[in-house]
C-alpha cells in the first residue's frame, strides 16, 4: 500500500497562501487511485508521498525499489518537475530532482477474488466503457460485466466476450492518442494482449460488380472503386458499423471478413473459369 496519500489541496500549517499546480494535483490525485507504477522500473506496489506545498523545489513523490545485487535504485519528483512534464499516450514524462528525463506509467489492477466477494468490484466497470485492443484497436463498449470462477469478463455490444484481467484504465489527458484516433474516448479501457480477441478485417464485395468484370473484379477499394481483391481497402468492426456500403450495379454490395476470404474467393475464381 502506498505509505501516505495526502489532501492534494491542502498546506502545512502555518504556511502561507501558495498556489498549487493543478497539474500536481491531477498527478497525485492518479497517483492515489494507481494500484502499480512503472517509473524506469519494475512495476512498483508502493512509493512516497507528502504533502505538497505550491514550492517548485518541493519533493512531492519518491519512487524507490532494489535492483541488482540487492542496489537500491531510485529518484524523487518535484512539484516544479511535474508542473513542466507532460502526457505522451499514457505515459508521464518529465525530469526527475536531479534533472533526468523519467517516463512514469499508472495502472489498476483486477483482483480474483471469491464470487461471493466480486459484486461489489464489479464497478470499476462502467457500462459504456470504450473497449479498446492492445494494439488500439477499438472492439465497442462495455454492456456487461460478469464474474466467473473469480476473473471478470466483459460482453463488448451485447455480442461478445473479452476477459478484462489484467487490463488498464487509459485517461487520455493531452488528447495525444485522440490526435491520432479520433474516434477514441477521453478514458477507455485497453485491454492485454493475451486478452485481445484476433482483430477482425472486413472488405466490401459485390456480386454484380464481380458479375460485370471477366475476371470478377467485385471487391471495393476506397482509391480505385470496384476491382481486384488484392487492392480491396480494409476496413475495421468499427468502420464496418459505421459507415455507408457504396452503390453497386445491383445494389448487392455486403461486407465479408477478410480473415475468412479465402473459401469466398477461391469460389469466385471457380465461378470465373466457367464463366
Amino acid at each position: 500500500m502506498n505509505q501516505h496519500i495526502p489532501n492534494a489541496s491542502a498546506l502545512p500549517t502555518g504556511a502561507a497562501a501558495t498556489t498549487i499546480s493543478a497539474a500536481v494535483t491531477e498527478f497525485l490525485q492518479l497517483l492515489a487511485r494507481a494500484d502499480s507504477v512503472v517509473a524506469d522500473s519494475p512495476a512498483l506496489r508502493s512509493w512516497d508521498i507528502t504533502d505538497p506545498t505550491g514550492d517548485p523545489a518541493n519533493e512531492v513523490v519518491r519512487f524507490s525499489w532494489i535492483g541488482d545485487e540487492s542496489s537500491t535504485y531510485g529518484f524523487a519528483l518535484t512539484e516544479g518537475s511535474i508542473t513542466e512534464g507532460t502526457w505522451n499516450g499514457s505515459s508521464f514524462f518529465c525530469l526527475d530532482s536531479e534533472g533526468d528525463q523519467v517516463q512514469i506509467s499508472l495502472y489498476r489492477d483486477d483482483a480474483l477474488v471469491p464470487e461471493r466477494l466480486a459484486a461489489g468490484l464489479q464497478h470499476r466497470y462502467s457500462i459504456g466503457t470504450q473497449i479498446v485492443d492492445a494494439g488500439g484497436q477499438i472492439l465497442g463498449r462495455l454492456s456487461g460485466v460478469s464474474n466467473e470462477q473469480g476473473a471478470f469478463w466483459g460482453t463488448v455490444d451485447a455480442c461478445f466476450k473479452v476477459n478484462l484481467s489484467g487490463s488498464a484504465e487509459v485517461l487520455d489527458l493531452t488528447g495525444h492518442d485522440r490526435a491520432q484516433n479520433p474516434a477514441l474516448d477521453a478514458s477507455y479501457l485497453r485491454l492485454t494482449e493475451a486478452a485481445s480477441p484476433k482483430s477482425v478485417v472486413y472488405v466490401i464485395f459485390s456480386q454484380s460488380e464481380a458479375e460485370a468484370s471477366t475476371i470478377r473484379e467485385g471487391f471495393w477499394s476506397n482509391a480505385n472503386g470496384w476491382g481486384d481483391y488484392a487492392d480491396a481497402t480494409k476496413f475495421s468492426r468499427l468502420e464496418r458499423d459505421s459507415l455507408n456500403l457504396p452503390e453497386s450495379a445491383g445494389r448487392d454490395a455486403q461486407w465479408v471478413d477478410y480473415n475468412r476470404l479465402k473459401p469466398f474467393i477461391d469460389a469466385q475464381d471457380r465461378r470465373a473459369k466457367h464463366a
